[in-house]
């Protein structure tokens, strides 16, 4: 049965997801990993603290703190079930 849970918790799992999946393609690209494009672009998606190579070039489109802000503190939604075994991953 599917649970309810709060779209900023969701938000929230996402960006700890997104951080792990960064340290993991920087660890395997050592020192060519800022240069990477898809490292800038989780980068960008997950936070506003962003250490970009100079050449990177964004769309401009909002990143997950935006959409975090614009839900109701108390807002949910119901997960599918085969969502959760990866919420709450730590």
């Amino acid at each position: 049965m599917p649970m309810k849970v709060k779209k900023i918790d969701l938000i929230k799992q996402a960006q700890t997801l997104i951080s792990y999946a960064i340290a993991l393609l920087e660890v395997a690209e050592g020192n060519h990993s800022e240069q990477l494009y898809v490292v800038n672009q989780l980068k960008a998606l997950n936070s506003y603290n962003l250490k970009l190579a100079p050449h990177t070039n964004l769309n401009g489109s909002i990143n997950l703190d935006d959409l975090m802000s614009a839900y109701y503190e108390d807002e949910k939604v119901e997960l599918p079930t085969n969502l959760n075994n990866i919420y709450n991953i730590h």
